[in-house]
């Protein structure tokens, strides 16, 4: 397996194009329940989980860990897709072999090692591969196995979905549940919780009630903004200029 090798550069620099790739191909990044973040102890490690229905799922995981700054982020990453972007273990991501039992476990007791740590924030996308966001959530086993594993835990259930609205552009929308105490003798269901997070999210969706949802990256301008602008502009009214569609 490929392990993570955490270095400050290459997270300084992976940042800073994350920030431009989501400009270019977003026209925003909205998150509701970011004050969640808030409720984490910083003296008891984390487990997030999300869906996985997307190549961006990865990339927005990394983006909200940089507002947890008190957790050091780990992500497990297929193990082929580590081999071709290593880089990515300068930033966290640890390999896992998805078809091999012995050497998932290996990834599984890597993980187990990493949360003995107070300060680790581990992404698990415990579905294991990207799948329909209308197909059923059905979970792979090692998300219980970590848990298990682990005397106490900070469980973060957050769901992502990438929409085309008014905008040309799509919206990346984010929905962060409070976060949960877990013990390894907990009853509670995370595939439960997940599926009821990414339910709110597409009924948030459906009643067009996003208003509490807070932007991330400044939305950006439509090209039919963009031109609306511009005449705003040239008659002296850019201060009555509605941004949004």
């Amino acid at each position: 397996m490929i392990t993570a090798k955490h270095h400050w550069l290459a997270d300084a620099l992976i940042y800073r194009y994350l920030i431009g790739l989501c400009r270019k191909r977003f026209h925003s990044v909205k998150v509701k329940g970011l004050d969640h973040l808030d409720l984490l102890d910083p003296m008891t490690p984390v487990i997030a989980i999300a869906n996985h229905t997307n190549w961006w799922d990865g990339f927005m995981a990394y983006f909200l860990s940089k507002k947890m700054k008190d957790h050091q982020i780990h992500l497990m990453m297929e193990h082929k897709q580590m081999q071709h972007y290593s880089i990515f273990r300068h930033i966290g991501a640890f390999s896992v072999e998805l078809d091999s039992k012995i050497k998932s476990a290996k990834s599984l007791h890597y993980a187990v090692r990493v949360l003995q740590k107070p300060s680790s924030l581990m992404w698990i996308f415990p579905q294991g591969s990207m799948v329909s966001p209308h197909a059923p959530l059905k979970f792979k086993p090692g998300l219980d196995f970590l848990i298990k594993k682990t005397p106490q835990v900070q469980l973060m259930t957050i769901a992502f979905r990438y929409e085309f609205l008014r905008e040309d552009r799509p919206q990346a929308l984010v929905l962060i549940d409070q976060p949960q105490l877990i013990t390894p003798s907990s009853t509670a269901s995370p595939e439960d919780q997940l599926h009821q997070c990414c339910e709110k999210l597409f009924q948030d969706l459906k009643a067009h009630t996003l208003d509490d949802y807070q932007s991330l990256l400044a939305p950006q301008l439509s090209i039919n903004k963009k031109w609306e602008k511009f005449l705003f502009t040239i008659r002296g009214e850019s201060s009555i200029f509605k941004q949004n569609n």
